[in-house]
């Protein structure tokens, strides 16, 4: 039987395991965060868009979702007899929102691949677009020993930080939707509705806030006091009425809201733990080579 020998490969073919293992990890950071953000129209976009279409099909009593639960069947039917009952103004405001909604989740592949683009080019800031743009290209250049590109690894860690600069200075505040202010506090619901301190286990935690929640819906939301409705008729009725306001908050809302979550400021820990990856990339990338390995290196060169 013939022996396989190992191939050997003289010295400098390869740059050291540390710096190769490094540029790798970066390299795919780098093609991680830029397909992430390509595929936001298919998936970011879709979940966003689908979350909102939720709350109409809930109030129109459409929702296939719950009616996959048969004890969910009578809610929903209740639910298309109190829509059918609005005004027309609000039929047809909550109608026509929730038709554009599904036309704009439905249109093609094609044209989710052009948004895709849009966002890599348009939506993200342009230092992050520098950062991934350099990321990928130095860490391939590292890899294939082009000359001067250890050294060009110094312009990540100016990238960053210029980047943590300018999204402490410009980056957009976190927004809730238009339909939160019609949220109260979990310190409300307690003092006002529930009118008892929470236990400490979590489960009738749960169960405490739920109750406080529908004494809040009834309160405040339901069209008509009616005392021959049971508790929970009662807070279904309301639920319902308060569902309808957040439609009426989320009208006219840009379906393209979720692009300005790129854009947001993030906080200084993580900026700081951004710069200071790419300062020690850098600082890897060009450290000079320890007296063992610059001694193993000239021993290896010898016996060639």
């Amino acid at each position: 039987m013939r022996s396989k020998r190992s191939q050997s490969f003289p010295p400098g073919t390869f740059i050291p395991t540390p710096q190769r293992l490094l540029a790798i990890i970066q390299l795919c950071l780098a093609f991680s965060f830029i397909c992430w953000y390509a595929v936001q129209p298919f998936m970011g976009e879709y979940f966003s868009l689908r979350s909102r279409s939720l709350i109409y099909e809930y109030v129109m009593g459409t929702s296939e979702m719950l009616k996959k639960d048969p004890g969910q069947i009578p809610k929903m039917e209740r639910q298309a007899e109190r829509f059918a009952s609005l005004p027309v103004y609000d039929k047809q405001l909550i109608a026509e929102d929730y038709k554009n909604l599904q036309k704009h989740t439905q249109r093609s592949a094609w044209i989710k691949i052009a948004d895709g683009f849009r966002v890599l080019l348009v939506g993200i800031p342009p230092f992050e677009l520098a950062w991934l743009l350099f990321s990928a290209l130095i860490s391939i250049l590292i890899l294939l020993k082009v000359e001067g590109a250890k050294q060009a690894a110094w312009l990540l860690p100016l990238i960053a930080f210029a980047y943590a600069i300018d999204n402490r200075m410009t980056g957009l505040t976190a927004q809730s939707n238009p339909d939160f202010v019609l949220f109260p506090s979990e310190e409300i619901i307690v003092k006002d509705y529930l009118q008892q301190p929470l236990h400490g286990n979590p489960d009738e935690q749960q169960v405490q806030l739920k109750k406080g929640w529908e004494h809040y819906l009834i309160a405040n939301w339901l069209p008509q006091k009616n005392p021959g409705l049971s508790f929970e008729q009662q807070a279904e009725e309301a639920e319902f009425a308060f569902t309808v306001a957040r439609l009426h908050h989320l009208h006219g809302q840009a379906r393209s809201a979720w692009l300005n979550n790129f854009r947001e400021k993030a906080s200084p820990i993580l900026l700081a733990f951004y710069v200071l990856w790419n300062l020690f990339f850098a600082w890897m990338m060009n450290r000079p080579p320890l007296p063992e390995q610059r001694k193993a290196n000239m021993s290896k060169a010898a016996s060639q």
